[in-house]
């Protein structure tokens, strides 16, 4: 038998090999795609918003409403009508999440850097929540249910959208507008971040 394989055998091999190459190249997508909006859904639908949203510039003023596009921020800013606070931010988050300057969660602190939570459920009677926190995710706390007593004041509250981090309100009582299934940007007031505070950003789910 020849050990050898033929020129022709060769060529129709390699001929077989490109034309399957992008099917297995979009398949490993596809499965790549689903996995990360099993992970990250709010990620993959902003991005997508933004993709196809048609606004490709840095800043928009549309009449009263400011709008600002950071060329490193997934998605665009509604400011019109938010305090310093508020402004701050926005604009911080944008760039802290964005993909050019994504942190690690091993340089988070929790004396310093907010994190990010689902709201599992709301206790208001003794100012509880129940968060699953999934920033950073690599904490003794991380991707758990925990529950965590708020202290936040109604100056330093405040509400954004979650479709594109849009600014919607703020200076209210917190457990006046949290619901199961907001995010919540906060700080953990101890290391294990049973206690949370300082400042509350809710993320309200429509």
């Amino acid at each position: 038998m020849n050990r050898f394989l033929s020129a022709s055998e060769i060529g129709k091999t390699s001929v077989r090999f490109l034309v399957w190459l992008p099917f297995f190249f979009l398949i490993t997508m596809l499965f790549f795609l689903v996995g990360l909006y099993l992970l990250k859904p709010d990620y993959i639908l902003s991005l997508a918003d933004n993709l196809f949203s048609g606004e490709n510039v840095n800043g928009i003023l549309d009449g009263n409403k400011s709008r600002v596009r950071d060329d490193k921020s997934p998605f665009a800013i509604n400011t019109s009508g938010a305090s310093e606070f508020m402004t701050g931010f926005l604009k911080e988050e944008a760039l802290k999440h964005s993909p050019q300057t994504s942190e690690s969660s091993d340089l988070w602190d929790w004396e310093k850097d907010r994190f990010l939570a689902d709201v599992i459920s709301v206790n208001k009677q003794n100012k509880q929540l129940f968060l699953n926190i999934y920033w950073p995710d690599n904490k003794l706390f991380s991707g758990r249910d925990l529950a965590v007593s708020v202290s936040c004041e109604p100056e330093r509250t405040g509400m954004i959208s979650s479709k594109n981090r849009d600014y919607l309100k703020e200076n209210f009582e917190l457990f006046n507008e949290v619901a199961p299934r907001d995010l919540l940007y906060s700080f953990c007031l101890n290391p294990e971040c049973t206690e949370v505070g300082k400042e509350c950003v809710l993320v309200k789910r429509k």
